[in-house]
């Protein structure tokens, strides 16, 4: 009798604290499997890991023979790539109150700044040591005033300011055009910036406007391939728009200048974004440099929002800085830090990548730019046998259609084969591994780990 874990090529099992116990006591009754030895197997003949040839034979298709590589490395990489750097970006923040500069803040709720005179309850508070989306909650006295988060310790400039919006806004069905009154107007509407409001069509962005007294007025897109005028099927009475900025439920995200080039393919990461699942599909929005498409709506309205843009996030997709070596091809498997076992490649367009399950998530920090390696699809090792202390120290590089760790009494492993009582154990403290395979089977009395919780490893 035998029981077996099984991985899926392309579904990941993330090792966590509640499932190790489950893992590490997995086992089954072993005798002779009568298993099928093939050429390109591999076994252990002592304590091993898995980067390494020591301790390790190879099956030539008539013996056993002393291993020239260890299992992870049994296929050569196609091609080498490394993800672009990330940086930090900040949604608009509305139409400027003013700014306030050299301002010294503390780790606390309360700001003193020269004089309250120009502030309000509700305004957006913007700022170096300043959290995203942060408002004035309540005016203290004339030189402080209450945040609604609390700042960081630190000496900077403070801009306040108001959501952009236009009220008081009628439009018939099937307008081409909404006219409206510039004196109902804060901020400063532009082509490419994200419109909601009334009855505005969902992912709209402003396609043209004319400031012009009580006859101003506005043209909305919902086409950022090929902008043109959209008509707006459904009247609206009395309706507050707003632009601008991050618009919950609206794709369109209009940004400050950001510090480093935008590209297709490019994950985002921040308050209302998720944690890197969206990514950016569309840049310059109707001509606007700083107004992007995303590959799915925000949560919530964001005016000075903070973004994390590029990198390897908890994504599908992600872009590369360079490709270093070789051609990138669909069905690749892709190994490097982040990537779940058995990644592949779906899709290649330039430097753009999307990958067929999405890479480990991060928390609202950057983090350095991942070197990751491609590997052809079809490279596989039938058998792998685990038969003493092992250690999955690098990731391997070709499917394994069976892996098994057994005990002092298995006896599938070919002849000639030594036996203990095994312990695979994947990978270290602080490096994420991944073991990528078909089918797990543990014997009793042998055992499979993860080597610390300080790093998320899979298979």
């Amino acid at each position: 009798m035998k029981n077996k874990y099984y991985s899926s090529r392309t579904a990941t099992t993330y090792l966590s604290k509640m499932s190790l116990m489950s893992l590490l006591l997995l086992m089954a009754a072993v005798t002779s499997f009568g298993q099928n030895i093939t050429t390109g197997d591999f076994r252990t003949n002592g304590t091993a890991t898995f980067s390494s040839p020591t301790n390790w034979q190879t099956y030539d298709g008539s013996n056993w023979v002393n291993a020239t590589s260890g299992p992870a490395n049994a296929a050569t990489a196609t091609a080498t790539a490394t993800v672009d750097t990330q940086f930090y970006v900040k949604s608009t923040i509305g139409a400027i109150v003013t700014t306030i500069p050299n301002i010294t803040t503390t780790a606390s709720t309360t700001i003193t700044v020269p004089s309250t005179a120009l502030l309000a309850k509700g305004q957006y508070v913007s700022g170096p040591f300043i959290p995203g989306n942060a408002t004035i909650s309540s005016i203290t006295n004339s030189t402080q005033f209450v945040l609604s988060a609390a700042a960081l310790a630190g000496t900077g400039t403070l801009t306040f300011s108001v959501p952009n919006k236009i009220t008081g806004v009628t439009w018939t069905a099937n307008s081409s055009k909404i006219t409206f009154n510039s004196a109902n107007l804060i901020g400063t509407p532009a082509a490419g910036q994200p419109i909601s409001g009334g009855n505005i069509p969902a992912n709209a962005f402003i396609y043209s406007v004319s400031l012009n007294g009580a006859n101003s007025t506005i043209q909305i897109s919902t086409n950022t391939t090929t902008p043109v005028a959209t008509t707006i099927a459904n009247a609206s009475t009395n309706a507050t728009l707003s632009f601008g900025s991050q618009l919950g439920n609206n794709t369109i995200m209009e940004l400050q200048t950001p510090p480093s080039p935008i590209y297709v393919g490019m994950p985002l990461n921040g308050p209302g974004l998720g944690f890197g699942a969206i990514y950016v599909t569309v840049i310059n929005v109707n001509g606007n440099p700083n107004c992007i498409q995303m590959s799915a709506a925000p949560s919530s309205s964001r005016p000075s929002n903070f973004l994390i843009i590029g990198g390897l996030q908890m994504s599908i997709s992600t872009y590369l800085g360079a490709i270093n070596s070789g051609t990138i091809a669909v069905g690749n498997l892709v190994v490097g830090t982040g990537i779940p076992a058995g990644t592949t490649v779906t899709s290649v367009s330039g430097n753009r990548i999307t990958f067929s399950q999405p890479a480990n998530a991060q928390a609202f920090t950057l983090i350095p730019p991942a070197t990751l390696s491609f590997y052809p699809a079809n490279t596989s090792i039938a058998n792998v046998f685990i038969n003493h202390k092992t250690v999955v120290d690098e990731s391997n590089t070709a499917l394994i259609n069976n892996l098994y760790v057994n005990n002092a009494l298995s006896s599938n492993a070919g002849v000639g084969a030594a036996y203990s009582n095994a312990t695979l154990t994947i990978g270290n403290n602080t490096t994420p591994k991944s073991l990528f395979l078909g089918n797990l089977t543990v014997a009793t009395n042998a055992s499979i780990a993860i080597g610390a919780f300080n790093a998320k490893h899979s298979i």
